[in-house]
């Protein structure tokens, strides 16, 4: 089973992710760039490389998060995995009309999950959900955007037929999440 857990900031992706993880009894994988890291004091090394891949254009950023789709891909190809944003996320947030190209690539290359599981929840609930982890969090500053990356996200999900479901989380609890996956993929 190999299950990517997507959506914007603060609707309780790494939350679910890790208890999927847990209750399918697999590895979770979160940021699949930081495999190739390989413990090189990963969230410093992770963080510093990521920020300055950001302030690249799409082109670069999508080859770059498309980098960690493929490694990811070759250590678990035979392997069970939850996986906190994958290739929706890079579509969100790097897919434009000038780079569909990469992206058809990447979808040829990368394993793609059995199941995508993409989860929305309302601005306020994000605001709410960010402000409980840090009252300074820097994901404040992409609320703005999450309705745009929430459609790309659809857009992405129709462009490539991914098997998917949608879950909106504003009144669930992270077990009630997991029960809506866990009914989807039967176990």
């Amino acid at each position: 089973m190999f299950l990517a857990i997507e959506g914007v900031d603060g609707v309780g992706k790494s939350t679910t992710a890790k208890a999927m993880a847990e209750i399918l009894g697999c590895d979770y994988v979160e940021k699949p760039f930081k495999l190739l890291l390989d413990g090189a004091c990963e969230p410093e090394a992770y963080y510093h490389i990521s920020g300055n891949v950001n302030k690249c254009s799409e082109n670069v950023r999508a080859w770059f998060y498309g980098t960690g789709m493929l490694c990811l891909s070759e250590r678990y190809r035979e392997k069970s995995i939850v996986v906190d944003r994958y290739f929706l996320s890079n579509f969100a947030w790097n897919g434009t009309s000038d780079n569909m190209n990469i992206f058809d690539d990447l979808y040829r290359q990368v394993r793609m999950p059995d199941l995508t599981v993409m989860l929305d929840a309302s601005d306020e609930t994000v605001k709410k959900r960010l402000s409980s982890r840090n009252k300074n969090d820097p994901d404040f500053k992409n609320i703005g955007m999450n309705k745009l990356r929430a459609e790309n996200m659809r857009r992405c999900l129709s462009r490539y037929d991914i098997p998917h479901i949608i879950i909106p989380t504003d009144t669930l609890t992270t077990d009630q999440v997991c029960d809506r996956i866990c009914e989807r993929i039967k176990i």
